[in-house]
């Protein structure tokens, strides 16, 4: 998927703009490189996160548990939380980039709609797909939640305990106020774009 998203996001050109081409195009266009690159670097952090507990899985020795989710919830709950959230949203966000690509191409036609509305169905159904598998939980009454959202929320919760249990580190401290300000950056350019249509 991330070998995908660099040409998809980066390498790739969009489609050329036309004299006539709406607001909603133009702001497609500019949203575009920022999905691009959260959605890579979102698949990158599942590998990272894949990469470190398949690592600690074969250094170290654990209590036996009745199933692989028990395991992994007792032990691993952290990392396998991050690599199920950072997957899938990278995934929601590659098929995005599929559907600005798709309008861009005829914008503001039905043929443009159409390609478009192709790529929406199928995101909303694996929003779907991923929303009864975690609902579904181990089968024996444990989940996170009955959708996504949760599992996000308690990734959320528990990566930012164990940062505090532990400390943050110069890297977690960088990490988070570049987080921050890019989302504030992306915020501001958002509100200024809408205040520009309502002019």
């Amino acid at each position: 998927l991330a070998g995908a998203l660099v040409p998809l996001g980066f390498l790739a050109a969009l489609p050329q703009a036309k004299p006539d081409e709406g607001k909603m195009a133009a702001a497609a266009r500019k949203i575009h490189i920022v999905i691009a690159v959260a959605s890579l670097t979102s698949e990158l952090l599942s590998v990272m996160w894949a990469t470190v507990a398949g690592n600690k899985l074969a250094e170290m020795t654990f209590e036996p548990s009745d199933s692989a989710f028990h395991l992994m919830q007792r032990d691993f709950e952290l990392p396998w939380l991050a690599c199920n959230t950072h997957f899938v949203m990278g995934l929601f966000g590659f098929m995005t980039m599929v559907g600005i690509r798709a309008y861009l191409t005829e914008p503001g036609t039905w043929i443009g709609a159409s390609a478009a509305g192709f790529a929406v169905a199928a995101l909303l159904l694996m929003v779907a797909i991923v929303n009864r598998g975690i609902a579904a939980g181990s089968g024996d009454g444990v989940n996170y939640g009955a959708s996504v959202v949760a599992v996000v929320a308690r990734y959320l919760a528990l990566l930012i305990g164990h940062s505090s249990k532990c400390g943050f580190g110069p890297l977690e401290l960088g990490s988070i106020l570049c987080a921050m300000g890019s989302t504030v950056a992306l915020a501001a350019a958002l509100i200024r774009r809408l205040v520009s249509t309502k002019d």
